[in-house]
């Protein structure tokens, strides 16, 4: 755990799920609408822009962010570069303190670290969108932000999207780690959050 020198600023966020083996929230929205059948019937989406970003727990181990970057190709640039589920996707840059002892009067040591998170990706698609801090203001991220945008096909959604789990479901999953169970990586057990409607996905 490392103490954070910038005080953040929380936004509200849009309706979203929880990838618990990644410990990243995902928010899938429609990004390209599925023509309707001959009879009418509406189909679902064909593909999804999908934002994404740490949970509070997958941000806990780092200090203050100082750069977002692609673990993708960057040459000449990673957007539009394929995204493959569990490949590394960002890596995050960071600051900050760390108790290292206390001295002869049981007095607290402080030292500074630096260090670089690696982030993989929930889901497979295409990079849309990367994270830019803005350094002038002394920008840091919180468990509101969005790092990257992924477009993905509804087919590759499907794919992952059952393993997605809710707040809830999230708490006990990370309950159930910290008291020595197996937790981290387990989906849903009595809790189906998301699933196939007519027209795109609900919870």
């Amino acid at each position: 755990m490392f103490a954070r020198t910038i005080a953040r600023c929380s936004a509200v966020r849009r309706r979203y799920y929880i990838s618990a083996s990644h410990h990243m929230w995902v928010s899938p929205t429609p990004e390209k609408m599925t023509p309707p059948t001959p009879d009418g019937r509406h189909q679902p989406p064909s593909t999804y822009r999908i934002e994404m970003g740490l949970t509070s727990h997958g941000l806990r181990d780092i200090g203050d962010v100082t750069a977002v970057r692609s673990a993708l190709s960057s040459s000449p640039s990673p957007i539009g570069k394929p995204v493959i589920k569990d490949d590394p996707l960002l890596r995050i840059d960071w600051e900050g303190y760390a108790i290292t002892s206390a001295d002869e009067l049981y007095h607290t040591v402080w030292e500074n670290v630096e260090g670089t998170y690696e982030v993989t990706s929930p889901v497979s698609g295409v990079l849309k969108e990367i994270r830019r801090l803005d350094y002038s203001s002394l920008e840091d991220i919180d468990e509101t932000d969005v790092l990257a945008v992924v477009v993905s096909k509804r087919e590759e959604l499907e794919q992952v999207a059952r393993g997605w789990v809710g707040e809830e479901e999230y708490r006990k999953i990370l309950e159930k780690k910290e008291s020595g169970g197996a937790g981290e990586g387990e989906g849903p057990t009595d809790e189906r959050i998301f699933e196939t409607v007519e027209g795109g996905w609900s919870g």
